[in-house]
């Protein structure tokens, strides 16, 4: 396994930004990426440094790549630049150019406030995507602003007060019907209730969506467990495509 860690400019941020990579040690001619989108308060060596994702893709033809994006909650916005154009455009292109590699299928993975990025990308891209997945999803801002009070200064900065996002009440029937989600929460989260009303929201018209609910709370030690059974589901679509 080699593990890269580098910056590069981005024109649309107009900024160095800090990215890391994780590639098995043989990989085909072709490869699938996971786009992984950290939490408030992560970087973009969150998934290094508290998880074990290196080990679930070895010996897979997946690579990965993270990149810090601050608390900016993947909006465009005033107070951190146009983020979700970055992530969903540029940041693919730099890491193409970076790390040529031959792909054939992208997926991603969210943690968190990760999880409300994953949703605005699959609202923006609907049949972009192979898979993806979300673990303790940010889908409530009130809930958040409410359990950390100290975020309601840094959602306003992002978003404005009488439109914070609430993706429960959110109409997601533009998510494309091909749209593999997989959706993870905590018994013991404090946004389990969000997830919970989600699941029943998203379920009823999303065919390949996934809910599962466990033993956890909103820590790294849940996140991390979840992973291999999202890497390992990721698989398995791979091989349906390819039977």
């Amino acid at each position: 396994m080699s593990i890269v860690v580098g910056d590069s400019y981005s024109t649309v941020l107009a900024k160095n930004v800090t990215y890391c990579g994780f590639f098995p040690n043989e990989l085909g001619t072709e490869v699938s990426v996971i786009y992984l989108l950290h939490g408030r308060g992560g970087n973009a060596k969150s998934f290094l440094n508290q998880t074990t994702i290196e080990r679930f893709i070895q010996g897979t033809s997946f690579i990965a790549f993270s990149v810090d994006v601050g608390n900016s909650y993947y909006a465009n916005s005033d107070a951190f630049g146009d983020v979700l154009t970055f992530v969903s455009q540029e940041f693919p292109t730099m890491m193409q150019r970076i790390h040529p590699f031959n792909i054939k299928n992208e997926f991603i993975i969210g943690i968190s406030m990760g999880g409300y990025g994953v949703l605005k990308l699959l609202e923006k891209y609907p049949d972009r995507y192979r898979g993806s997945a979300m673990l303790s999803p940010l889908l409530v801002m009130d809930t958040l602003a409410n359990h950390i009070p100290q975020t309601e200064k840094e959602l306003g900065a992002v978003f404005q007060k009488e439109a914070w996002p609430n993706l429960v009440q959110s109409d997601l029937h533009h998510l494309g019907l091909e749209t593999h989600l997989i959706h993870c929460c905590g018994k013991d989260d404090f946004m389990i209730e969000d997830s919970l009303d989600f699941s029943n929201k998203i379920g009823s018209f999303l065919p390949n969506y996934s809910f599962y609910v466990s033993e956890g709370e909103h820590n790294w030690d849940y996140w991390d467990g979840q992973l291999s059974q999202i890497i390992n589901e990721f698989n398995q679509l791979i091989e349906r495509r390819n039977n």
